[in-house]
């Protein structure tokens, strides 16, 4: 399996990033419970839609900061350059990642899914929690 954040993002996503799914999972595990979706997959995706060309940012915690600047070449493709620091016994260790992304539409996402076999549905959140207009929750379960 190829890891898909380093071990250092990894670290900084899970110290200040996971309250959103911390916030969100109760509203999303009733619903789900609710809905007789036990053993279904629930995740979000990227959209496609217009975006600045160039936009940075950057947050930092206890022991570590991220820098993130995001480029869109097309509404269909987006790269994010990721530089971590994160402190160490010796100071602080830098990082740099490059993630790409194709976009593609809920549409083509959704029927990709049910041909692989799975009855899906879609959300504008997790729970009580929404999503910004260019994400999109997909909850497939086996057919």
């Amino acid at each position: 399996m190829t890891r898909v954040y380093g071990a250092d993002l990894s670290f900084i996503h899970d110290a200040g990033f996971t309250g959103f799914a911390r916030r969100a999972a109760p509203g999303l595990l009733a619903s789900l419970r609710r809905a007789g979706i036990a053993r279904g997959r629930v995740f979000d995706a990227l959209l496609p839609a217009s975006r600045p060309a160039v936009a940075r940012g950057w947050s930092e915690g206890k022991g570590w900061a991220v820098l993130v600047e995001t480029r869109c070449a097309s509404p269909a493709a987006l790269t994010r350059r990721i530089v971590t620091y994160r402190r160490t016994r010796k100071g602080y260790r830098r990082g740099e990642e490059v993630h790409r992304l194709r976009l593609y539409p809920a549409a083509t996402l959704a029927a990709w899914l049910a041909r692989a076999g799975f009855h899906v549905r879609s959300a504008r959140g997790y729970g009580r929690y929404r999503l910004s207009r260019d994400r999109i929750v997909f909850i497939a379960r086996r057919a």
